[in-house]
């Protein structure tokens, strides 16, 4: 992990809340363990770098062939390897350190440039003690060095320190989606950061999260444009999600329809991770899709059955300050003591 900077003042309970936002993210998605970059020279692929790993034994193969194709390797904070003829174009390659194979990659003739594709949530709307954001690009991003391309602008100056660097940064398996955190030491009241540079965010003000032009995709091509998300910030959200309000329609029987989930509030993105569907008894096969900040879809792989169903909610599910179904991200404990343990919430539903 990279260092913080706050020194000293990363206490143990903040190292306990980043071991328990890294949990979360890891059991969540399950991103490569190598972030590599391939290098061009118009429409050669020169060489291929494995950031931030020396690999003493790494070598290169077509994809399926046991040959190691001949090149140079350079290390120094990474692996660079330089085939002695460049990449071909449209061709699959294996990568190896020693006999272990670590990933492949296709260089493609046609380098597009990357775009961002959403920023969640996609509300303008956020409160002052908002948690996270997820950047969604249009193809699979390089990683490694993307807080150096993020700002977070208030009356056209920035805002210091807004985010953590986490190392490894979180992206989704694709590396199309990385998650950027706001940093919670400074939304928790109680401690060091908060008392020492006061919140990142303020009720009443404009902002804009710029993602710069630069960052790489994994074909080696920039972001060409940088990208701006304006937004508001309302006053703190201290209340706990709850199910009672949700709404959910009634698929037909004997029919694939989508089950529309209306949380009726605007919930993290991730929050249709923490779903599923039972169906006497046992959890039911299908696809949960985020489709706004506020409704979740919900696609069977078998026909829905007449017969009550129940659509569960694990407690850890949070709306956009981190508050989930059981306490409130940032909580006085004289005035809240003692939480709920639950650990789902269930709404029934019935087929006809």
């Amino acid at each position: 992990m990279a260092t913080l900077p706050y020194g000293p003042l990363m206490t143990g309970g903040y190292k306990f809340i980043l071991l328990v936002f890294l949990s979360f993210w890891i059991t969540q998605s399950k991103a490569q363990d190598y972030d590599f970059l391939i290098n061009w020279h118009g429409e050669e692929a020169l060489s291929l770098l494995i950031k931030e790993i020396e690999l003493s034994e790494v070598n290169v193969r077509l994809s399926g062939k046991h040959q190691k194709i001949a090149g140079t390797i350079t290390a120094n904070e990474g692996t660079l390897f330089t085939p002695y003829f460049p990449f071909a174009n449209n061709v699959t390659y294996q990568v190896f350190n020693d006999e272990q194979l670590l990933f492949s990659f296709t260089p493609q003739k046609d380098i597009k440039s990357p775009e961002v594709k959403n920023v969640f949530p996609v509300t303008d709307e956020l409160p002052v003690n908002f948690l996270k954001f997820y950047i969604e690009f249009d193809q699979s991003m390089a990683g490694g060095h993307v807080y150096d391309y993020l700002q977070l602008i208030k009356n056209g100056a920035e805002v210091e320190n807004a985010f953590i660097p986490l190392k490894p940064e979180l992206w989704d398996a694709n590396k199309q989606i990385v998650t950027v955190w706001i940093d919670p030491g400074r939304i928790k009241r109680d401690l060091g950061p908060n008392k020492k540079y006061g919140a990142v965010l303020e009720a009443g003000y404009s902002y804009q999260l710029i993602i710069g032009k630069g960052l790489k995709a994994t074909n080696g091509a920039d972001l060409n444009a940088k990208f701006v998300k304006s937004f508001h910030v309302f006053e703190r959200d201290e209340k706990t999600p709850s199910v009672t309000s949700w709404t959910l329609n009634s698929p037909t029987n004997n029919s694939r329809e989508m089950l529309l989930i209306d949380m009726q509030e605007v919930m993290d993105y991730s929050s249709h991770h923490f779903m599923s569907v039972f169906y006497n008894g046992n959890e039911m096969e299908g696809d949960f899709e985020f489709i706004s900040d506020g409704e979740i879809s919900f696609f069977p792989k078998k026909s829905w059955q007449k017969g009550e169903y129940v659509l569960k909610i694990a407690s850890k599910a949070e709306d956009l300050a981190g508050n989930n179904f059981n306490r409130p991200f940032d909580r006085d404990l004289n005035k809240l003591p003692n939480v709920s343990e639950q650990k789902f919430y269930e709404i029934k539903f019935n087929i006809l």
